[in-house]
């Protein structure tokens, strides 16, 4: 569910790896940086090259600041720019977001009917209510940490003046000397073999394109299907798929059916999990 990626200044990523991000991700990227002390979002939902070169934008406007960086996979709210990652909450603070953000109370129109956005555009809305530098608050930030919880969802903020804060910093991966975060393993290429989706169900082989266009969650009646199967396809046993909300591998026939791990099901999805202890 997405890759957010906090680079800084000295950081370095490579197209290899902003590839793998996007195939993983192929919701749309986006890009939060800083020129003259001002945030600036890029963002791209169709094709990596032009996300590409608004990273190489990025880099040559505000390569000496560091930057946020953000892969979408849609699991609620359609594919379009508002839905899309980095959000602004103002003009001082913006940041990217991975995971699914539970109990959130999604807007309806004049009719009843919900409105196209996501649990993290919902989050921002939120977010704009707050006074004053909030973000040097611990106590605020401690506040928001709990709301999100600490096993799935982790959240990158950065201010205008190069400030930047991880919720959940621990449940990501530090690389390039400490200078790039990955929020998951989804920065590497995928080398599926089977398993099931369960969004979309069984297939011998994975794009990493999973969730596209899916509105289930807080906006439709159509939760995941639970499967309390005992087989599962022959699976490389060299090869492991990653937990789809906080990336750890997963190895039992349970957690490969349904490409999240218990933990992570029991927090996000608890009605179905009680419903169905022996998914």
């Amino acid at each position: 569910m997405c890759i957010p990626i906090l680079k800084k200044a000295e950081g370095t990523i490579t197209k290899e790896t902003l590839q793998n991000c996007w195939t993983n991700n192929s919701d749309g990227g986006g890009i939060l940086y800083i020129k003259d002390r001002a945030l600036h979002r890029l963002v791209e939902l169709k094709e990596f090259d032009k996300f590409y070169e608004h990273y190489e934008t990025a880099l040559n406007e505000g390569g000496d600041s560091p930057m946020l960086i953000h892969f979408r996979i849609a699991t609620s709210g359609s594919v379009i720019d508002q839905n899309a990652h980095p959000f602004i909450v103002n003009k001082n603070i913006g940041f990217i977001h991975n995971g699914v953000i539970s109990e959130t109370s999604y807007p309806k129109d004049a009719n009843g009917q919900f409105l196209d956005v996501s649990d993290t555009w919902v989050f921002n809305e939120n977010l704009k209510t707050l006074k004053g530098n909030w973000w040097d608050n611990s106590f605020i930030l401690s506040l928001l940490n709990k709301r999100i919880g600490t096993t799935g969802n982790k959240i990158c903020f950065l201010t205008n003046l190069g400030k930047w804060t991880i919720l959940n910093e621990n449940l990501g991966h530090w690389r390039d000397n400490n200078n790039v975060w990955y929020s998951n393993l989804s920065c590497e290429m995928r080398n599926y073999s089977s398993g099931y989706d369960y969004f979309h169900g069984y297939s011998g082989s994975k794009s990493g394109k999973k969730h596209q266009n899916n509105k289930w969650f807080g906006h439709s009646s159509n939760p995941p299907t639970l499967y309390n199967s005992q087989t599962v396809a022959d699976k490389d046993k060299t090869t492991y798929d990653n937990c789809e909300i906080c990336a750890k591998f997963i190895y039992t026939q349970k957690e490969i059916l349904n490409n999240i791990c218990e933990s992570c099901f029991e927090q996000e999805y608890p009605e179905l999990a009680l419903a169905t202890m022996t998914y």
